[in-house]
Parts: C-alpha cells; structure tokens; sequence
C-alpha cells in the first residue's frame, strides 16, 4: 500500500527519535550524500518506506506518474514522496486479511493500523518518557487521514474443499497451543490452563478489536465459519452472517465509488 504526495517538511531533519515504531530496524538513505528517505522494519513481515519518489524516477524513469500525479495537481517541480508499506501474509492473516476479499474490504483499517499502530512519526516530547503520548506530528496525521474507498468488483473466489481433520490432528497438534501456554505461565493443572489461556486469548483479541473491530467472540465465530465453508461443512447461522457483512460492505464500497466519496 503506498500514497504519493507534495510536503514541504525537510525530512532529512527529522530527529530520529521522532519515529515510534514497532520496527527495530530504521535506517536512512541516501544518494551522492543527498538524503532520500527511510526504511523501517526491512525483510520483516511488516515493513515501510518513506522516499524521495522523484529522484527515483530519474533511475526508473516511470514518466507515467509524472502524469498521474499532474492530473492530481502537481507542479512539474515539487518533490513527490512516497509512503509504503509492505505487508507478508503471515501478517495478512492476523490481522484476518488473508483472502482478496477481505484485504479490500479492510485497506482502510490496514492504513490506519499502520500509521497508528505500527509506525508513528511524532512531535518529541522531552519532559514526557512516555513516547505512546507523544502527539502526531502534522504530516502524520494529513497521512492517516487518508481514506481508501475501494469498490469492491468482480471478486469470484472458488476454492477447494479440505479435508475434514481428523480427532488425532484436532487433539494432538490442537493441544501444542495450549501446552506452549503452560509451559510460558508454569501452569500444571490443564483445566487452570485452558481456562487461562481462554481468558489470556479473550483478552488479547478485544484489545485487538481497535483495529480489526472484531471482539474474542466474533473472530472465533468468523473463523470457525471459514474453516467449515473450507472443509464444506455445514455451519448454521454464522456462515450467512459473514457472507451478509461482505454483501453489505460490497453495497457500502460501491455505494461510495458511485457518489465520488
């Protein structure tokens, strides 16, 4: 996912603590010792970049932007940067955007996650140890603001039906999860250990629900609905809820493309 767009900020100067990252790795960029941008959290799952797409033009030389971004509004003269994010799958199907359908569906939320959640560029605070409550900076906050309003057309998925697992699979290699679980918190009981790692999972998804909007239950529910419809198994109810929340964000997404929103 990346935006294009005109700023005047220098943000060769940008101290770096001003970037608040899950990242561990920040580096800058430069060439013939002009600076040309940052990269946060490169070969990881999640990873960004902010540069100087400009200058990279005179290498790539994809003129076609030029006109793109003219059409736009730009100068001919301005630099262009380019904020990117790249994410692996793994990461996709956490965040519950495995599948083409859902990663439309959720551009948005993934825009905002990241430039909230995973990669901040803030206004430092020395009197404040606290970076979380540092402010956003101005730029940041033009960036987060920006709304994807993607249609949703055309999207035909089939896929096959799996096999059903068998009770060997579902109680040997189900039980791995649960047993980690004890192992990290020192439980020997397995009851206290499945009813703390369903308090431990409960919470950790309603904390997660900010960002994806879905609380423990629904994703547990949404879930089991995916896996039933992948080993073409009936699930009552939950099945057609899911597929009614994707009709009504197709009819939300199209909605808006037809109004220009």
């Amino acid at each position: 996912m990346f935006v294009d767009f005109v700023c005047a900020y220098p943000f060769a100067e940008i101290p770096i603590e001003a970037w608040v990252s899950r990242a561990k790795r920040i580096s800058t960029h430069t060439i013939s010792r002009a600076f040309t941008g940052y990269s946060f959290g490169l070969g990881g799952d999640l990873s960004a970049r902010l540069y100087d797409k400009t200058k990279e033009l005179e290498e790539s030389k994809k003129d076609y932007l030029k006109k793109l971004w003219a059409d736009k509004g730009w100068d001919g003269e301005a630099t262009v940067w380019r904020l990117e994010f790249q994410f692996k799958r793994s990461v996709l199907v956490e965040l519950d955007a495995g599948s083409v359908e859902s990663l439309l569906a959720k551009i948005s939320a993934l825009w905002r996650y990241s430039l909230s959640a995973w990669l901040k560029l803030t206004v430092p605070n020395p009197a404040d140890n606290t970076k979380a409550r540092w402010p956003l900076h101005p730029v940041w906050e033009a960036l987060l603001a920006v709304e994807w309003n993607t249609p949703l057309v055309g999207i035909d998925i089939r896929a096959k039906a799996s096999a059903v697992p068998s009770d060997r699979y579902l109680f040997i290699n189900g039980l791995a999860a649960l047993t980690s679980f004890m192992a990290r918190e020192g439980i020997r009981d397995p009851e206290e250990g499945f009813e703390a790692f369903k308090n431990a999972a409960r919470y950790f998804h309603n904390m997660q629900s900010d960002y994806n909007g879905k609380s423990f239950t629904d994703y547990v529910l949404e879930k089991a609905a995916a896996k039933a419809r992948q080993f073409n198994v009936a699930f009552p109810g939950v099945g057609e809820a899911v597929n009614e929340k994707i009709k009504q964000a197709k009819a939300e997404a199209y909605r808006k493309a037809r109004d220009g929103d």
